[in-house]
């Protein structure tokens, strides 16, 4: 039986390790509110950073040519691009490092190795919020390589659509910048930098900036985000059950799903859930309901909204497809 074989063990063993070691990497300050987390590395990622990059202690030189590339596109996709980067920014999920305090900067220069993340622009022409967005590529840098993935701890889409239809009312809701409110500790910046510039005019002076909380890309974020959404749902089992459910096992990443015999019912699951996560930080962005009109930010039609690759018109509780133009 394969799933008995050396290798399959040897590899779930692995997947074990690197799972507890991503436990290990956050913690939740239910006094602040907030969710602090620093690299979950499964190797020394000096030693191999160092060795991959022929001896030197950071990447510099790629990052520069890369944003270089990025600096030459299209006015239209510069334009969108700044745009976004405008809103993280105000957001506090990124700052230049010339901003930080004197203590952090020189804990920067001084350290043993500085990372930058190499980034492009992709686009999502059916989300409303976010059309274009910046995207790190940790794995081209060799960053990803260093870090814990642990298993697959999602959630089944199937399984999930199947009890989110399974009665009377359907509820869902849309966790706001999931991965973004996870702050990093100050000793992990250094493995967070990148450049940028103000309208990235190619004539333009780059600087350094640097990510403080963790980002897409990072091939542990996913894991670390669900572990501290799950690690707050059980903190508050006993006080709020029915969000501990719902968290637990019919959440997909940033996709909330549940279902309910009533919409007194359904209400009180969002009302647990929105008492529940802001502990760690998070908070919702969206919410439909069988029955009601979607919100603006949930449907760029003011019919449909979107979950797991489906259309769903929750006023009249239709679905369909969810195909992209």
């Amino acid at each position: 039986d394969c799933k008995t074989s050396d290798k399959t063990r040897e590899t779930s063993v692995q997947r074990t390790i690197e799972e507890n070691i991503i436990e290990q990497s956050f913690e939740i300050d239910l006094d602040k509110k907030v969710t602090y987390a620093r690299m979950p590395f499964k190797m020394d990622p000096i030693k191999y950073l160092t060795n991959l990059w022929n001896g030197s202690n950071n990447n510099f030189k790629c990052a520069l040519k890369v944003f270089e590339q990025q600096r030459s596109k299209p006015l239209e996709v510069r334009r969108a691009t700044v745009n976004f980067h405008k809103e993280v920014a105000d957001k506090g999920f990124v700052v230049p490092v010339s901003t930080l305090s004197l203590e952090v900067r020189k804990l920067i220069e001084k350290a043993k190795l500085c990372h930058y993340l190499l980034w492009r622009t992709v686009f999502k022409p059916d989300s409303i919020s976010t059309p274009a967005r910046i995207v790190v590529d940790p794995t081209m840098s060799g960053l990803n390589h260093t870090l814990a993935k642990g298993v697959n701890c999602l959630n089944s889409m199937y399984q999930i659509c199947i009890n989110w239809r399974s009665y009377c009312v359907a509820l869902t809701a849309d966790i706001s910048k999931m991965y973004n409110t996870i702050k990093l500790y100050e000793t992990e910046y250094p493995y967070m930098l990148y450049l940028w510039s103000e309208n990235l005019d190619p004539q333009e002076e780059w600087e350094i900036w640097c990510y403080v909380c963790v980002t897409y890309g990072l091939v542990s974020s996913g894991n670390v985000t669900t572990a501290a959404l799950r690690r707050i749902a059980t903190i508050f089992k006993d006080r709020y059950p029915l969000a501990y459910v719902t968290l637990l096992s019919h959440t997909y990443m940033d996709d909330i799903s549940e279902g309910a015999n009533s919409h007194e019912e359904a209400k009180e699951i969002l009302r647990q859930i929105e008492l529940v996560i802001p502990n760690a930080g998070f908070k919702l962005k969206v919410s439909c309901m069988t029955g009601e009109q979607p919100t603006e930010k949930a449907s760029p039609d003011g019919i449909y909204t979107s979950f797991c690759g489906y259309k769903w018109a929750c006023l009249p509780d239709l679905m369909r497809i969810g195909f992209c133009e």
